[in-house]
């Protein structure tokens, strides 16, 4: 069985400050020599790449599976991360949340004020709490026959809105938002220009670390749009991760493999988060860090608790990633080991697999089968055993 899709036979390099035309014509050459600084040009730092790139798929897999792609040290980590709290999540927190979630009626809005100084987390879960009552207290239901953007204003973005004015680490912005990374794939013939549903990025260096795409509306996604959004989330989280590591190619790939990228993905009404990061070999791994179920009325609000823990992992994710950027710029010495210049590989013909993809898109047009968010990374990243793809 295979276990991961490789991108074969991409020229691919870096060219800081070097236009895109320019660009084209340096495929081919094993080497860039003798390039020199002008009046009008700055010094041109040239990185030539002809590599394979891969991405590996590491959720619903066991470790017996993941050992044989990667260590057994790695496939532990990723095969047990979504069975640890993280250290936000206290009893204290969870007892609120509990406490809340057994009330109704004004009750329930009455037992999300509870004042707990310096606890910004449980602030946060409280202006969810109330933002989810105000939309419930006359009427207990929701309508799921509603379009996508409807669904995103409504029922998603306050789970992130309320996040981004409560800690002031992120920076959302949302509907058709231009996705900056994408501009790497830029050509004659590539705009460079895609859009996501929503985009997140750091204040610590105006980076993107978070996108979501949402696949149509809360009921009857097509496998069609399923397809499709799980391919640009894959193509979108490589180029997102790229365009941090080129930033650091001197860094040690023991410091340059923690730093990751997130996705959240909504398929139905269940929103799920991915994390992607960079393995020692230059390979990038995907995997699921929590997922849980958008509740659409009062009586479904018990599913807010899912939810609450996936942030609390996003929150943890975020705070860690800050302080690890913050370690990295601290290293002014370059690593005399290995670092991100020997292994990373930067696609530049990242988007010539829609081909393949589109095949994929095709055949789900064809047959209706009923996977799980999961099975269409699979089917992205894998491919399909069937004709369709010959």
């Amino acid at each position: 069985m295979r276990v991961e899709k490789s991108y074969t036979n991409f020229k691919t390099f870096y060219s800081r400050n070097l236009d895109p035309i320019k660009r084209r014509r340096l495929i081919g050459i094993k080497s860039v020599q003798g390039i020199k600084s002008t009046s009008t040009r700055k010094f041109l730092a040239v990185e030539l790449y002809s590599e394979d790139i891969s991405v590996i798929c590491a959720f619903d897999k066991s470790i017996a599976e993941l050992n044989l792609i990667i260590s057994a040290e790695l496939a532990n980590k990723f095969s047990s991360v979504r069975d640890i709290n993280p250290e936000i999540w206290t009893p204290d927190l969870e007892k609120y949340i509990d406490n809340v979630l057994k009330k109704s009626g004004k009750q329930f809005k009455n037992a999300t004020l509870v004042d707990v100084l310096d606890d910004l987390f449980r602030l946060y879960c409280e202006k969810v709490f109330l933002d989810f009552y105000n939309l419930v207290d006359f009427n207990p239901t929701m309508d799921k026959k509603i379009g996508e953007r409807k669904y995103i204003t409504y029922q998603i973005s306050s789970i992130y809105k309320y996040y981004e004015r409560t800690f002031f680490n992120l920076d959302f912005d949302w509907i058709e938002s231009h996705a900056r990374s994408a501009r790497i794939t830029k050509s004659v013939t590539n705009s460079g220009i895609v859009k996501v549903d929503s985009i997140a990025t750091r204040h610590c260096d105006g980076l993107s670390i978070w996108h979501m795409e949402a696949a149509g509306r809360p009921c009857n996604a097509t496998d069609t749009h399923t397809l499709g959004d799980t391919k640009k989330t894959l193509l979108m989280d490589v180029l997102n991760l790229i365009a941090i590591l080129r930033n650091y190619f001197d860094c040690s790939v023991e410091l340059a493999t923690k730093i990751k990228i997130f996705c959240t993905q909504v398929v139905g009404t269940r929103i799920t988060l991915y994390a992607l990061s960079m393995l020692p070999d230059g390979r990038f791994i995907s995997s699921e860090l929590a997922t849980a179920v958008v509740p659409f009325s009062f009586h479904g609000r018990n599913q807010f608790k899912a939810i609450f823990r996936m942030m609390a992992i996003f929150h943890n994710e975020i705070t860690k990633q800050e302080e690890l950027m913050g370690e990295i710029d601290r290293v002014v010495l370059r690593s005399k080991g290995t670092t991100v210049r020997h292994v990373l590989k930067i696609p530049e013909g990242l988007f010539d697999i829609n081909a393949q993809i589109d095949a994929v898109l095709r055949y789900a047009q064809l047959v209706h089968f009923p996977y799980s968010i999961n099975d269409y990374y699979e089917l992205v990243l894998l491919g399909d055993d069937r004709d369709v793809l010959a």
